[in-house]
């Protein structure tokens, strides 16, 4: 079974909101618990969505793509590797 990370994209931002709901990880469900898991396990920088009062913040964390392409494809291939963990 396939999992992913969900995401919307915002009109103008250089950010998402993504729903973690569906990431196969132990710490889903908390997204504070996640973005550190994901910092320390992979060095890719996330940000919880409880810091923005987002609905379903333990679900959602802020991800800024305002960087390098190639820099974003890294963060993905290290993400990709922890969560196929």
């Amino acid at each position: 079974m396939q999992r992913s990370l969900g995401f919307g994209v915002q009109d103008g931002a250089f950010y998402v909101y993504a729903d973690t709901t569906g990431v196969n990880h132990p710490a889903v469900g908390n997204s504070e618990e996640l973005c550190r898991s994901m910092l320390h396990d992979s060095g890719v920088v996330l940000v919880p969505g409880e810091d923005f009062g987002f609905h379903a913040k333990d679900r959602y964390m802020r991800l800024s793509y305002a960087t390098a392409y190639h820099r974003l494809e890294k963060a993905v291939q290290r993400l990709g590797a922890l969560f196929s963990r």
